[in-house]
């Protein structure tokens, strides 16, 4: 929305509103004069002026309180602040952009947000689907989180294995984009190798959709095919972790490199694909 506004030209500012106490809000968002409280040891400008002509984004604005809201309200309805401490009124040309996880129909029923801010923020409302609901989404966001992790934590080149990308695509992911950002940065952290496994990701996602994925696969098949399905699963996690390697997979699966051969066959299983990657 920023970079394709008349306002692109202006500052971007972004503010978490979610756990400030209101009178560090206030000083951050308006800015405050030297002496005004303890610690204000000199005049600091706030958020507002700094996105003068420009955008101010704030998030978990649901989180703000009713007495807050109040002085938000008059800044969008005069187009001026004042600073803590400050006599004077600040003209100020700031867009804003506001954002919340919450249903804030039913925050104004129960009182906790004012219908008249609501109705000045609610200009054009975009309602961004869970994440759950936008799978199509969730391999764009991983690899670009991959990407930023890899330098962070010095690993160029990893990348996401097949079955990974699957568990991340079958997981619920109540906390949304948050969550896979920190499942990501977790299962970079953690990679022993140069692509990142199952068992890399955090525990609690690795086993719910391993559960969840396990119970389906088995549902309704005798034993035999059961068995089979197990054996095709492990044989490709193998070749998946060893970058078709097939003594590394004999080291550690134990089984007979003839056997290997045979399953392979046996599962259609081409191990040049994954010896490419």
């Amino acid at each position: 929305i920023y970079k394709n506004s008349k306002r692109k030209t202006g500052k971007f500012v972004a503010l978490n509103c979610g756990g400030l106490p209101e009178s560090l809000l206030e000083s951050m968002l308006f800015g405050h004069k030297k002496g005004s409280f303890t610690g204000a040891i000199k005049d600091k400008i706030g958020y507002f002026q700094e996105a003068n002509n420009g955008t101010l984004f704030l998030d978990e604005i649901a989180e703000t309180t009713p007495m807050f809201q109040i002085k938000l309200l008059r800044v969008l309805e005069k187009g001026v602040i004042r600073q803590v401490g400050g006599d004077n009124d600040i003209n100020v040309n700031v867009r804003i952009i506001a954002a919340t996880n919450k249903d804030l129909s039913k925050e104004i029923e129960s009182g906790n947000f004012r219908e008249d801010l609501y109705y000045r923020l609610n200009v054009i409302n975009i309602n961004v689907p869970p994440l759950r609901k936008r799978v199509e989404d969730i391999k764009l966001l991983a690899n670009t989180f991959v990407n930023e992790f890899a330098l962070k934590h010095n690993k160029k080149g990893i990348t996401l294995s097949q079955p990974v990308l699957s568990i991340l695509t079958s997981y619920e992911w109540k906390g949304n984009v948050r969550e896979l950002r920190n499942a990501v940065e977790h299962s970079v952290a953690m990679a022993a190798f140069n692509k990142i496994l199952p068992e890399d990701l955090p525990s609690n996602i690795y086993m719910q959709v391993e559960k969840q994925k396990s119970n389906r696969k088995y549902d309704n098949l005798p034993y035999a095919k059961a068995k089979e399905v197990f054996e095709r699963s492990y044989i490709e996690y193998l070749m998946e972790k060893f970058n078709g390697d097939i003594a590394k997979a004999v080291s550690v699966s134990k089984i007979k490199r003839q056997n290997i051969y045979e399953k392979l066959k046996k599962f259609n299983i081409n191990l040049g694909e994954y010896r490419k990657k």
